[in-house]
């Protein structure tokens, strides 16, 4: 068996299963009580070339008892902690051939039948090169009628820039009319129209002319089949100091099902000896690491939807008191227009142990003609002036003079005019026979042209048509039952929008509706009563329904339902673990409806000691002297420079609450995951926060204004630079002007604001948003100028 690495840049899929046999069996009987099975990987080797064929052997693995093994693999590259897509994991012996260079982390489990193994890990690295590199991605599932999104960003080369992209459909199902209208895209995206396996190839060229391809298998499950959950798994960084209190977020994952809800089990699989290693949550869809004792750690994530699907991620964390690595997170990818100057800032950039940053920008990828260069590449602020339309990517190197690393990449979209964006409001079922209103008038164009919508139905049981199928509002009258995909594309009077779409399904009668107040994943104290309330679901059709309570519980839990057909279930559980009840309801035409509320019960909290720390920065990235910030109710302050290194009590299984306290910040918090760890460590690293500054405003009218002499001008900050990644910031503020006139007025800088006036008035200038530099300096100014409507 030959796979070949397939990575996302987020996501760490692990795909288990059982086969294969023993070695080493005892024959005579030892002891009635089963003794686990030893797990061992050949060879032992630290290093791999790369594209190379190299097999690794689990045939020395044993069983004192003489059981027959059971085999499981999983690879890990350890600079982003993606896994490497197995194709088949349970032989006792797999052949590898990568094609990414860096660390790997191989893992081997084996199972006699009734105990699993402690797990045999092989690091080793991947050396060798090769000029050019295509990534496709990794395969992925959809359901039919769904937008597909290709991403190429992860392409390298070694030499040179990568100056064009070529996306193809090699293989679709049998009917299928999809194709790729933007082809030459680094990101681009057809429809699934059919069910069926699509393949797409990417093509790359750079600019000495070399070529790589790369292809992508994207399934397209029907509507009505269940398809498995995707785990996508994030954390800055995978490096962490002893007790330090490491986020694991969970939060991109996601159904390809539009109705399935999903849940969350978390898990240490690997741990070291003597480990006391700890996760805040175990239901949550985040969780917070952290241990005590050096050595190598895998957290696991079972994620599994309303029908018992799953799927398994893992995440590979090091604790170690070594230097560590600093963090570079570049921002979301931009759009603007041929003739303006691309800024480029490192969204995220800060080192753990606050030493000094340097810094290397490179220009990735560039149209094929275009002679644009990066400037000042050496700063944390580099500038990019593009002289041609099309994609340009860039990335930042940053080292704090020990490890080197590189940042994601980021696609700078140069046009003249940028592509409209379409939305659709439509409802998700409906009755036969009834009107289904589409509702495309939420699309819009970032530079306010005027749209135009093309509807269509590209899938359906019948021949239904769509009426109005050019205007903002559409309609059909669906006459089969079954399940009718809608798109949308708009067109500003240049160029079409990415297509939108939607998938209606159409009953003879709806099933019943669901509502349970609350969060459907909670975690109490042992002693709290539980209250469930889910008086509000109701019948589509107004019929009555029936309601029908089970509750999975802990073992050795007597805990009982006094009523389980009462809309609200009660109910006080008597020890700690893991309770989940399932309601489902029933209409007169027997249609079900389920949901289920996972309940984690902890012991009574105890008193946790531990310390949080970082930097408070503005714009420049200087230290804020003196910022006084709340955290959990008490007041703390800076140092001259910035930081603050606090000792902190908290109650096991609560979070802490950082507010900025100062009259010269924007009003900012900072909130963790729940606290379970003693000697905690909450290390926000450099933090910025917009710094308030006296703004001298000044408010002009136009040559024929006849309005009110005083006016409200309204600032609501929507983003600030750099961003605000470890504080959420808000600023809505009105200042009341008399017109013709000015005044100093405090806003935080440096951020970007939506400037709202008086009904009957408009702005002329700058326009609807306006952007406030921090200058302090040379004083900052801005100018606002009025006409009637």
């Amino acid at each position: 068996m030959i796979w070949k690495n397939s990575i996302a840049a987020s996501a760490c899929l692990l795909v288990a299963a059982c086969g294969g046999g023993g070695k080493e069996p005892i024959k005579h009987e030892l002891s009635k009580i089963n003794t686990g099975p030893v797990a061992k990987i050949e060879p032992q080797i630290s290093s791999l070339k790369l594209g190379s064929e190299t097999t690794f052997s689990a045939a020395n693995s044993y069983d004192l008892d003489g059981d027959n093994l059971s085999y499981e693999w999983t690879l890990i590259r350890k600079s982003d902690q993606a896994s490497v897509a197995l194709d088949k994991n349970n032989n006792d012996k797999i052949t590898v051939i990568l094609e990414d260079e860096g660390e790997y982390l191989l893992t081997l489990k084996v199972n006699d039948g009734k105990i699993l193994s402690t797990p045999a890990q092989l690091q080793f690295s991947l050396a060798g090169s090769t000029n050019l590199t295509a990534n496709a991605g990794i395969d992925f599932t959809v359901k039919k009628g769904q937008v597909v999104n290709l991403n190429g960003a992860q392409s390298s080369t070694l030499n040179g820039v990568i100056s064009s992209y070529k996306w193809e459909i090699i293989e679709k199902p049998q009917g299928s009319t999809a194709r790729i209208f933007k082809n030459q895209r680094v990101k681009t995206n057809f429809v699934a129209d059919r069910v069926g396996l699509y393949r797409a190839e990417l093509t790359i060229e750079n600019s000495l002319g070399a070529i790589a391809k790369d292809t992508v298998e994207i399934n397209s499950d029907a509507l009505n089949v269940n398809s498995k959950p995707v785990v996508i798994l994030t954390s800055e960084k995978s490096l962490v100091k002893p007790n330090e209190v490491l986020l694991i977020d969970a939060t991109q994952s996601y159904d390809p099902d539009r109705f399935d809800r999903l849940s969350f089990a978390w898990s240490i699989l690997s741990a070291p000896a003597e480990s006391d290693a700890t996760l805040s949550s175990l239901i949550s869809s985040s969780t917070s690491f952290s241990a005590s004792v050096n050595g190598e750690y895998v957290v696991g994530l079972r994620l599994a939807d309303s029908h018992g699907a799953y799927s398994d991620g893992i995440y590979q964390v090091s604790v170690a008191s070594s230097n560590q690595a600093p963090i570079a997170q570049l921002g979301n990818d931009m759009s603007t227009v041929l003739g303006q100057s691309v800024t480029l800032s490192c969204e995220y950039c800060f080192d753990p142990e606050g030493d000094e940053l340097s810094y290397n920008w490179q220009l990735l990828g560039q149209p094929d003609t275009s002679t644009s260069v990066l400037e000042s590449t050496t700063s944390p602020i580099a500038t990019l002036n593009p002289d041609m339309i099309g994609e340009y990517l860039v990335a930042v190197i940053i080292s704090d003079g020990e490890t080197e690393v590189t940042s994601n990449t980021q696609i700078i979209d140069v046009r003249n005019n940028q592509k409209p964006i379409s939305k659709i409001f439509a409802p998700l079922t409906a009755s036969l026979g009834e009107r289904v209103i589409l509702d495309g008038s939420h699309s819009f164009d970032p530079e306010g042209a005027e749209l135009n919508y093309e509807w269509k139905i590209i899938d359906q049981p019948n021949h239904d048509e769509i009426y109005d199928n050019s205007s903002a509002l559409a309609y059909f009258t669906p006459m089969s039952i079954g399940d009718y995909i809608v798109s949308l594309r708009t067109n500003d009077g240049t160029q079409y929008s990415d297509p939108e779409t939607t998938a209606i399904s159409v009953k003879e009668n709806q099933a019943p509706v669901i509502v349970i107040q609350g969060d459907l994943n909670r975690t109490i104290a042992l002693g709290e009563n539980v209250d469930l309330n889910a008086a509000q679901s109701y019948d589509p059709e107004g019929e009555a329904i029936t309601f029908l309570w089970t509750l999975h519980k802990p073992d050795n839990s007597t805990v009982t339902l006094q009523d389980d057909s009462a809309k609200i279930l009660q109910f006080t559980p008597d020890i700690a673990g893991i309770y989940i009840a399932t309601l489902t309801i029933t209409d007169p035409a027997n249609n079900l409806s389920s949901e289920s509320i996972t309940v984690e019960v902890t012991d009574l909290s105890d008193v946790l000691t531990g310390t949080v720390k970082g930097r408070i920065v503005d714009t420049t990235l200087s230290g804020v002297e003196n910022a006084l910030l709340s955290i959990n109710g008490k007041e703390y302050s800076s140092d001259q420079e910035g930081f603050f290194n606090i000792t902190l009590d908290i109650e096991e299984g609560n979070a802490i609450k950082i507010l900025t306290a100062d009259s010269r910040l924007v009003k900012a918090q900072h909130v963790t995951a729940v606290i379970a760890q003693q000697d905690f460590i909450i290390d926000l690293g450099e933090s910025f926060v917009p710094v308030k500054q006296e703004v001298d405003t000044y408010l002009w009218t136009c040559g024929d204004y006849s309005g009110p002499e005083n006016i409200n001008l309204r600032f609501n900050m929507i983003d600030t630079f750099p961003a605000t990644n470890k504080f959420t910031t808000h600023f809505d503020e009105t200042f009341s002007f008399a017109i013709d006139s000015n005044k100093s007025i405090a806003l935080p800088s440096t951020a970007s604001y939506e400037l709202f006036v008086d009904d009957e008035v408009t702005i002329t200038a700058p326009g609807p948003k306006v952007t406030i530099y921090y200058a302090p300096i040379l004083g900052a100014m801005n100018i606002v100028t009025i006409c009637n409507k």
